[in-house]
């Protein structure tokens, strides 16, 4: 298995309290692209491979660290981030306001619950960070860089907890 460098994207309009539209199209802020750019000087060893998460605060936080290794591969692989409240329903609102609603769902602890179009199940979530830690732990290359999401990566930590 190659060594697998989990990087949460930066700062967002959401994690600072903005009203979002749509969970794959929330932008990074001026502090999250400056977050993004002193991720990508981090960067010590060049990774064999970059994974990305579809959604555009993910690209915008992996753009300068794709930027500085041109010549590194890069995937979008389906690991956004759990989507499990209704996009429609929480079109233009801000975390604060969806709160309740994300405390519901936790709190009827139904791993198929389903809010609406567009989300997922817990269960389907689960399954979805099974395919790609599968993935993972059979790539070729030495070293990944995993752009994604915080719940994502969490999961992927999950069979490594003791």
């Amino acid at each position: 298995m190659p060594t697998v460098r989990l990087i949460r994207h930066a700062e967002s309009a959401a994690n600072a309290g903005a009203a979002t539209a749509d969970p794959a199209s929330i932008p990074l802020t001026a502090r999250g692209h400056e977050q993004a750019q002193a991720s990508g000087d981090a960067f010590v060893d060049v990774p064999d491979l970059i994974v990305c998460s579809p959604f555009l605060r993910v690209r915008q936080t992996a753009a300068p660290t794709v930027a500085r290794f041109a010549t590194v591969l890069v995937q979008t692989w389906p690991i956004e981030e759990f989507t499990y409240l209704s996009p429609d329903r929480c079109a233009h609102t801000t975390a604060e306001q969806r709160r309740p609603w994300v405390a519901a769902l936790w709190q009827a602890a139904d791993p198929l619950a389903i809010d609406g179009p567009g989300v997922e199940s817990f269960a389907a979530f689960v399954g979805r960070v099974h395919i790609a830690l599968d993935r993972l732990v059979t790539l070729p290359a030495a070293s990944v860089a995993v752009f994604g999401h915080g719940q994502l990566m969490q999961a992927l930590r999950w069979p490594w907890r003791s």
